[in-house]
């Protein structure tokens, strides 16, 4: 039977101490969720936007066009909130074939954007779930500018997918876009002239 007591002191049959290691080796050292979240916080708190919050709301206040317009200021500092229900089943779709077909063009635009600091990334499924919750992304794909040898147009299909499926449950981003609130009118090119022409003169315009 083991004895209920145990000696003291440093005698032959005192444990003896383990040797320990001053450092510890990983083959991979991934950033830590930590880390990937502190991205995206300071984001949230200072987005990338080459437009000016603050210039914006004084032009509005100065055209007593705040109280109408006071979520556009508001949106450049955080963000604009659409009317997109809440995502509970994550949806990925895969790229369109261009991706692959102008591999090299792809990287290029995507290289650039990393390089103006409007991507974060890359992030794995997994952990983005962790950071953000149960997300959606929209297929991408790349097509030649027309006229413009060379030149590559990076789009993004927000209208997938366009029928609902077991694979594809979530709607569309596109689909809960109230299209009464934005009314648009299209004119050919007759008209706009005709518009433009009879404007008076000084008058401005912007895209």
């Amino acid at each position: 039977m083991d004895a209920s007591s145990a000696p003291l002191g440093n005698a032959s049959k005192a444990a003896p101490s383990t040797t320990t290691t001053a450092c510890m080796s990983a083959q991979v050292a991934v950033r830590p969720i930590t880390q990937l979240s502190a991205v995206l916080e300071r984001r949230k708190l200072k987005p990338l936007t080459p437009y000016k919050a603050d210039a914006w709301e004084r032009a509005l206040h100065d055209a007593k066009a705040l109280g109408r317009f006071a979520k556009v200021p508001e949106g450049l500092r955080s963000g604009f909130a659409i009317d997109f229900p809440l995502i509970t089943h994550v949806q990925s779709p895969p790229n369109k074939d261009s991706i692959t077909e102008y591999h090299t063009e792809f990287s290029t635009i995507i290289q650039k954007e990393f390089q103006k600091e409007r991507y974060i990334g890359p992030f794995l499924p997994l952990d983005l779930e962790l950071l953000i919750g149960p997300f959606q992304s929209s297929p991408l794909s790349v097509v030649p500018k027309p006229g413009k040898p060379g030149k590559f147009r990076l789009i993004q299909n927000f209208s997938f997918p366009h029928s609902l499926s077991p694979a594809y449950p979530n709607p569309s981003i596109n689909s809960y876009i109230n299209t009464d609130r934005f009314p648009t009118t299209w004119g050919k090119f007759s008209i706009i002239y005709l518009l433009i022409s009879r404007l008076p003169p000084g008058s401005e315009v912007a895209t």
